[in-house]
């Protein structure tokens, strides 16, 4: 190949390329994973916001809902601006057994400002006889706007784990 053929089918290569390469059209801006300290306004509104858990999903893509979604989505969530505290009020539904034994969900959220990552962790335990069960988990906020948070695990366009809090 002559240097002259070299470079024209370079350019030819480039050129095909540019136009072949993954486009934009997948409406994934509203994804993010870096807020800042004006952002987390939307959660907290400078004093506390009740959020609805409206669903939990084992894997957010194909819509899968968790097994406990019932259980997670009877609860109350109450972001407040102190610390990162989330006051939960469980609902009526048991996640690890039945109604008589108790269950308490704990739950905090925590901004990197360096990163701007946003943080949801979820502890949810249960004394059962003499043994305590305990589920937890954490996930990074992928999107929020005023009245829609989604907490997920994985990456874009392939989440899996989420929780989604509307208002």
């Amino acid at each position: 190949m002559t240097k002259s053929n070299y470079y024209l089918f370079s350019t030819l290569l480039l050129i095909v390329l540019s136009f072949t390469s993954c486009s934009n059209d997948d409406n994934t801006s509203n994804y993010r994973n870096s807020y800042t300290t004006a952002d987390l306004q939307i959660i907290h509104n400078n004093d506390s916001k009740n959020w609805i858990l409206e669903r939990y999903y084992d894997h957010y893509n194909s819509k899968t809902l968790n097994k406990d979604n019932a259980c997670y989505t009877d609860e109350q969530f109450s972001f407040t601006a102190n610390e990162g505290q989330i006051t939960v009020i469980s609902g009526e539904e048991n996640c690890f057994a039945n109604a008589s034994q108790t269950e308490l969900t704990n739950a905090s959220y925590t901004f990197y400002e360096e990163t701007g990552s946003v943080f949801i962790t979820i502890a949810k335990n249960a004394e059962l006889g003499e043994v305590t069960k305990s589920v937890f988990f954490s996930l990074q906020l992928v999107k929020l706007e005023e009245n829609l948070m989604i907490f997920a695990s994985g990456e874009q366009n392939n989440y899996g784990k989420a929780l989604v809090f509307k208002r």
